[in-house]
């Protein structure tokens, strides 16, 4: 996702609509929005631990996600990439292990110790 993605998405999870808003919620500055909103600027990893804290999202696939986007050397862009990857893999497999967990019915036993 784009950063103005999910700086919308936090809004929208937060109920609020402006990025005035927005910005004292995550404690930066009015300028400090409008340079991710207008200038393309990546999260740095505050901003990634506090958009992640918003979405319920793994904050490690945020700081990947931004650093193998703004990277420009190819071997520490490449590393960046391949802990994205493990991360996306990583959150789909908790996602699977949940919703299967929840249609689960939980029996009791009784342990012999």
């Amino acid at each position: 996702m784009e950063v103005n993605e999910y700086l919308d998405e936090a809004k929208k999870k937060l109920g609020i609509t402006s990025d005035y808003a927005l910005a004292r919620i995550l404690g930066i500055t009015t300028p400090s929005m409008t340079r991710y909103r207008k200038h393309g600027g990546k999260f740095d990893s505050y901003m990634c631990f506090k958009i992640a804290e918003i979405l319920n999202i793994d904050s490690r696939t945020l700081i990947a996600e931004m650093q193998s986007e703004s990277e420009k050397d190819p071997i520490k862009q490449a590393f960046w990439q391949e802990q994205l990857d493990i991360r996306r893999v990583a959150d789909g497999t908790v996602k699977i292990i949940k919703g299967g967990l929840s249609r689960l019915r939980v029996m009791p036993i009784m342990l012999n110790l």
